[in-house]
This record gives structure tokens, sequence and C-alpha cells, in this order.
């Protein structure tokens, strides 16, 4: 594919590296856990919540927070600010899905009036999104409660080495499948079909899944014929 040299889009967060503080207050330290409780369910504890509620009502800060860098040593931000540096070969990968990222941006755009561009959130290990918590072995997916599509970087070598789909077409095509599933989430098709789920068998409902795994291959291919007519990157 001729991708090297376009747009790449700015719907990217690049969260490789991660230290897991999204997982809730870091460096928690078990030892502390006995002395924690004691001293809230004693008096002193009784009078320390109460302050610490009104400073909450007054300053609009979370006490929990509070708490956490009190007596737990840790807080809400990542231990590191440093950015994550990757191998040349990934960062190839960051930049090839960015542009892959804009050219289906280009396409539903002109395709679908007020179109609602995903985020593609790049992580490696596991993630936390609107729909719970995943691993890189999850596989790439779309959450429709944050409307993003996460994505660790090694399934492209997953693709090349355990399905033998290699090549930057099967990557871009992975991508713009899970755009597709966007695109689902603003016509209402995911709406109607997660509806389906309390009322069909559980059979049915998977066959239904199946149809809209089918659908989001469709808009994919949509948008590969419509780049390539647009671009010509193909």
């Amino acid at each position: 594919m001729k991708w090297k040299g376009r747009r790449q889009s700015s719907n990217v967060e690049d969260k490789r590296g991660g230290s897991g503080s999204s997982r809730g207050i870091g460096g928690f330290n078990p030892m502390l856990l006995g002395p924690l409780i004691k001293l809230l369910f004693s008096k002193t504890g009784l009078i320390i919540v109460a302050v610490l509620l009104v400073f909450s009502f007054i300053t609009g800060n979370n006490p929990i927070s509070f708490l956490g860098n009190i007596f737990l040593g840790g807080n809400s931000q990542p231990a590191s600010t440093e950015s994550y540096q990757g191998t040349a070969e990934e960062n190839i990968q960051a930049e090839f899905s960015a542009t892959i990222l804009a050219s289906t941006e280009d396409v539903w755009n002109t395709i679908l009036d007020n179109y609602q561009e995903p985020t593609l959130v790049l992580f490696s290990g596991y993630v936390t999104s609107a729909c719970g918590s995943a691993s890189s072995a999850t596989g790439p997916f779309y959450c429709p409660g944050d409307q993003k599509l996460y994505l660790d970087l090694s399934f492209f070598e997953d693709m090349e080495r355990q399905m033998n789909a290699p090549g930057d077409f099967a990557q871009a095509y992975v991508i713009a499948h899970e755009v597709g599933h966007n695109v689902q989430k603003l016509m209402g098709t995911m709406d109607k079909v997660n509806r389906l789920k309390g009322q069909l068998s559980e059979t049915e409902f998977n066959k239904v899944s199946v149809r809209l795994e089918l659908q989001a291959d469709f808009l994919a291919g949509v948008w590969a014929n419509r780049s390539q007519r647009m671009t010509q990157m193909m």
C-alpha cells in the first residue's frame, strides 16, 4: 500500500507502555490495610471522615483520592511521565495505523452526514475502556460506550505468524473493520442488536452477532473500494 507521506489522524491516543495507573490508586502497601481499617472505625477515624466530607463539599475534591494519597502512598497519576519509546518497527506500525484511520475518516465523512470520527487507542498488554478491561489476547475491538477502537500493535505480528495474513492491506482491513462497528453504532444497528440480547436464545443471538461482524466486514470493503477510487492507495 502507498500510505507513507499521507495524512495521519489526530484521533489517536497512544497508551503503549502504560503503567496500569488506570486501575486506580497506585503504590498500595498491604501492610497499611489493617491499621487503616482500625483507624477509620475508631472515634478519631470518624472525626477524620467528617472533616474530609466537609472538605470535599467545599473544594469539590474526591475524599477517597485524598485518603489514598495519605494512607496508600499513591495517586491517580502514572508513576512515570516519560513518553513510551517503541521499537522502530512498532513506531512505523503506529504511523501506519494513524494513516489508515485518517483514510477511513476521509471516506466516511463523504458518505455519512455528521459522521462522528472514532478514536484509535494504541495499547500494550492491557487496557481499560468504557466496556471494561481487556488484554492483548482479546484482539482489536470497538467499544460503543466511548466510541473508541482499541489495538495492541502486536496483533499485526500475530496475524503474520499465526494467521498467515501478512501485508499492509490485511492490517488496514482490521482497522477498517473496527471503524465499521463505529458506523454501525452511528446508524443504530449495534443498539438494535444489543436490545435483542434478552429477547433471543443464546444460539439465535449468536447468529445475529455473526451477521453484525459480517456487516462490519462489508463496511470495511466499502472503505477499501471508496479509498482506492479517491486516493489509489492500495
